[in-house]
């Protein structure tokens, strides 16, 4: 490998670790979550961000009683253009990939993954701000 890709890399890993400063530090279950006064998750910058209850409430209204089981929070959207394409996110998880397939009207092809595109991101995130989050993988 040469110096130059090697440095590269160095760059691109620690482009990726500020760009996820804002990412959770662990997701926290549904019913974990819509049990507290104030629901909160923390960063791994070691700051707090606010989950809004109304959001929490419409989650409930979209699952049944099982998924809301297994649903964890903030919902994780993938961002990995080399891998996906641009414009393409991905979304991981049984729970969570049923509640973004029922908002957004869309068959689910694979039960534990789903790629939406970028108007249907911007739906989401109009939806569900403060209960999904970005993640920028290499």
């Amino acid at each position: 490998m040469k110096e130059e890709d090697r440095t590269y890399k160095i760059l691109e890993r620690k482009l990726y670790e500020i760009l996820n400063s804002g990412a959770p530090v662990t997701r926290i279950y549904f019913y974990d979550l819509i049990k507290m006064e104030n629901p909160r998750i923390k960063l791994r910058d070691g700051s707090e961000v606010e989950i809004d209850k109304e959001e929490l409430e419409l989650i409930r209204k979209y699952l049944p009683e099982n998924y809301l089981r297994i649903l964890r929070i903030p919902i994780i959207i993938e961002v990995n253009p080399e891998a996906y394409g641009s414009g393409v996110y991905k979304i991981s998880g049984v729970a969570e990939c049923l509640l973004i397939s029922k908002i957004l009207n869309k068959e689910l092809i694979k039960k534990d993954e789903l790629f939406i595109y970028r108007y249907e991101l911007r739906k989401i995130r109009k939806i569900l701000p403060t209960t999904t989050q970005y993640i920028f993988v290499l």
